[in-house]
Formats: structure tokens, sequence, C-alpha cells
């Protein structure tokens, strides 16, 4: 388990209403809520994150099979 930091933010007062709903709402601690959606936007941003390398991933292997693909027609018409 990570070593905890003790840390102090100031927030509008908006915020604190929000942030308290969430915590009564989760039943856990202002802290809690913080963590969890700190997390929760790591893991969204991880996740943007890898759908652009799969879709540069996905063009690559396109373009590949293109390549592959007009060889493939060469060498057959060459054998005919």
């Amino acid at each position: 388990m990570s070593k905890v930091v003790k840390v102090t933010i100031s927030l509008s007062s908006d915020l604190a209403e929000i942030l308290d709903e969430f915590a009564k709402s989760w039943r856990t601690s202002r802290s809690s809520v913080v963590q969890t959606l700190i997390r929760r936007q790591k893991d969204i941003e991880l996740a943007q994150l890898m759908a652009v390398g799969y879709r540069a991933m996905a063009d690559e292997n396109l373009a590949d099979a293109d390549t592959q693909l007009a060889a493939q027609a060469e060498v057959a018409l060459h054998e005919q």
C-alpha cells in the first residue's frame, strides 16, 4: 500500500457541498471521495491514450495488409 500523505486543498463552497453529497451518498469520507475521483480520472485518461494507440496500430495494420495483398497479387499474376 502507498504511503498516505496529508494534503490541504481549497474548494469553492459549491464544490465543497458536492463533495459532502458524494461522501454522504457513498457512505465514506471526503478523502475517500477525492481518492476515488482521482483514480477514476486517471483510468479515463489511460483508456483514452490506449484508444489512440489502438487506432494507430489498426491504421498501421491496414497499411501493412494493403502492401502484403498487393505483393501477393503480383506473385499470383506472375505464376499464372
